[in-house]
């Protein structure tokens, strides 16, 4: 959780508005937190990323980079 309120720190600092999603080994969601600033939908996304991230044990930068070099099986 230390890591989760750096983040959300560092975000206003440069006067982003983030969501902030933490989840375990087995993607069950910890904790959540999301700036007063952040759209509702960044919610869910938050979620879903970091779930796609644990399960796959990669940061979905990896799913990005994938689908901008053609591989759309991905999607």
């Amino acid at each position: 959780r230390e890591l989760s309120g750096e983040a959300l720190s560092l975000a206003e600092a440069k006067g982003k508005c983030v969501a902030v999603a933490l989840v375990d080994e087995g993607s069950n969601l910890l904790y959540f937190e999301r700036s007063p600033c952040a759209p509702l939908g960044s919610i869910e996304t938050s979620i879903q990323k970091a779930k796609a991230s644990a399960l796959f044990r990669k940061p979905t930068s990896d799913f990005v980079a994938a689908i901008k070099s053609g591989r759309l099986g991905i999607l």
